[in-house]
Order: C-alpha cells, then sequence, then structure tokens
C-alpha cells in the first residue's frame, strides 16, 4: 500500500476513534481486529468507488515516482495526499493543469486531525568525525547563513529557522501564495 494512501487511512482512524495506530510506549497496535477491518475496507470503498486508483494500477507503471508517471504528467489524476515539503508534483505539471491546495479532510467533531510532521532535513554529525568542529560550522552554515541559505532554497520545505525564513522571503525564494507556504499555514490555524 502507498505511504499516502496509508497515511490518510490513519488520519482518518485518529479523527475517528481519537487514538493512534500504533502504542509507542508498548510497541503495538492500537486497533482492534473490527478497526483494522475497517481501515483496509475504507481503502477498498476507496478504491471500488474510483475516489483512488488501485495500488496495482500505480504498480503497472513500475517502480517510477508518482509524479513521473503519464496518467500524472497528462493531468488524468484528480489530485495526490502529499507532504507539504513536496514541490516536484507541482513541477512536472503542465499547463492548463496545476497544483492547487485543497481543504484537509476532516471528520464533523474530531478533536485531532492525525497528521504529523515529518522532517524534511537531518543533519547529524557520526561519532567517528575526524572534524566535528567543522562538520557543525557546515551544518550551521546551510541552516543561519545567507549564501547557505540561498543555496538550500526550499529543496527540503520550509526552513524553521527564522533567520532563514526572513532570508528566503527577502530574496523572493519563498513568497506568501506559494503551495508550500499555504499548506504550512493550513496547518499552523
Amino acid at each position: 500500500m502507498d505511504t499516502s494512501i496509508l497515511t490518510f487511512l490513519n488520519s482518518y482512524m485518529v479523527q475517528k476513534y481519537n487514538i493512534a495506530m500504533i502504542d509507542e510506549e508498548k510497541k503495538q497496535f492500537n486497533y482492534t481486529p473490527e478497526q483494522w477491518l475497517e481501515f483496509f475496507g475504507l481503502y477498498k470503498k476507496l478504491v471500488g468507488n474510483h475516489v483512488i486508483p488501485s495500488m496495482k494500477y500505480f504498480t503497472a507503471f513500475g517502480k517510477a515516482n508518482a509524479w513521473e508517471i503519464r496518467p500524472w504528467l497528462e493531468g488524468k489524476l484528480g489530485g495526490t495526499y502529499i507532504w507539504t515539503t513536496e514541490g516536484t508534483y507541482a513541477d512536472s505539471l503542465k499547463a492548463p493543469s496545476q497544483l492547487v491546495l485543497g481543504p484537509y479532510p476532516m471528520l464533523p467533531g474530531a478533536k485531532d486531525s492525525g497528521l504529523f510532521f515529518k522532517p524534511s532535513q537531518i543533519f547529524s554529525i557520526g561519532n567517528n568525525t575526524k572534524n566535528p568542529e567543522e562538520a557543525a560550522k557546515f551544518i550551521n552554515y546551510m541552516l543561519n547563513d545567507p549564501a547557505g541559505i540561498k543555496t538550500m532554497g526550499l529543496q527540503r520545505g520550509i526552513p524553521l529557522s527564522k533567520i532563514a525564513v526572513a532570508t528566503l522571503e527577502k530574496e523572493g525564494i519563498l513568497k506568501s501564495g506559494d503551495i508550500q507556504a499555504q499548506s504550512l499555514e493550513q496547518v499552523n490555524n
């Protein structure tokens, strides 16, 4: 099952039952057998009602990324459920197709969207690094120095650093109307 549909189904279950799929402390699944049937039954229902293509459909295109397959490139898929850092989908579309942000689906009365933030970039310095100070300086440069910030741009989403956001806005790399900025604003509201 594709991770985007898995994430979507997880969100639905969190909204409906207000419990996570996995109990982190016990290292086990939280759902009852009936809830698992509902989880996978929803996938079957969405495919059966032609709301989403089946995984069999997507696997017929081989190991290509979703933004590289003919139906997406030809504008024959109505949408996608992706992380806010994803700019690749929009870049692959040809006019008149365009990627626009839709409202996030929420069940009436849901207390939690079931969404979570996924780090778009993680830097680390290994224990065996010969030059840890230089490595730390490089990471700081990429995240906080205007030249490094411009180099990174939005390749890994909107950075959390206030200096980086201000730099990208000043350079015109990050604009309030961009889909990444809109999606982050939607999540924060």
